[in-house]
């Protein structure tokens, strides 16, 4: 049951974006998610930020990654224009955007590209509206995702209600599934 629009083709090449290679959930999904497709016939290349747990993963993965400057807010306006040449060489099918940053920027990059996106909310921004700059701020990184990608993917029934409450993303584009758990590759005692 994977809902229409998100189905994906043998022989795809899929791309990943992530902002930041480093600790928390988002790494540890894309990192599922590679596992996850590198059986299914798709070719795939990851683009993110910093140098963690993915580059290793896809290293021992035989999986190519390709390092941004997007780890930190200020380099933004530069690694957004870093990526989209990066997406005109890669030719990837689908970018799947993952996370705060990940999302606008790989959003405006697959724009400018006509690349087609896949935009999937791990934690979203509206957790940190705190002030009213940083409410307008998390809006507008959310918003833009929602808008320019072809399917909204909430991880939880409260993001996905969250979403469609604040009118970010319709009903029609937003799809909830939970995010995928690899009994082959348990977290040790002590990364837990």
């Amino acid at each position: 049951g994977v809902p229409s629009g998100l189905e994906t083709s043998i022989g795809m090449k899929l791309g990943h974006l992530i902002h930041l290679d480093g600790a928390g959930g988002g790494p540890a999904a894309v990192i599922n998610l590679v596992h996850g497709f590198r059986n299914n016939g798709h070719s795939q290349v990851v683009f993110h930020g910093g140098q963690g747990r993915i580059s290793e993963s896809c290293a021992s993965l035989n999986v190519k990654t390709i390092q941004l400057p997007i780890d930190k807010k200020w380099k933004i306006p530069f690694g957004l224009w870093v990526l989209v040449f990066a997406l005109w060489r890669e030719q990837v099918d689908v970018l799947v955007l993952h996370g705060q940053w990940g999302g606008p920027v790989g959003a405006i990059a697959a724009w400018l590209t006509g690349t087609k996106t896949i935009y999937v909310t791990h934690w979203p921004a509206f957790y940190t509206d705190w002030t009213p700059w940083r409410t307008f701020r998390n809006a507008v990184a959310e918003w833009l995702p929602c808008r320019i990608a072809r399917r909204v993917v909430a991880l939880t029934p409260s993001v996905y209600y969250q979403y469609f409450f604040r009118g970010w993303a319709e009903e029609g584009k937003l799809a909830l599934i939970p995010n995928p758990c690899d009994f082959e590759h348990l977290p040790t005692q002590e990364d837990v």
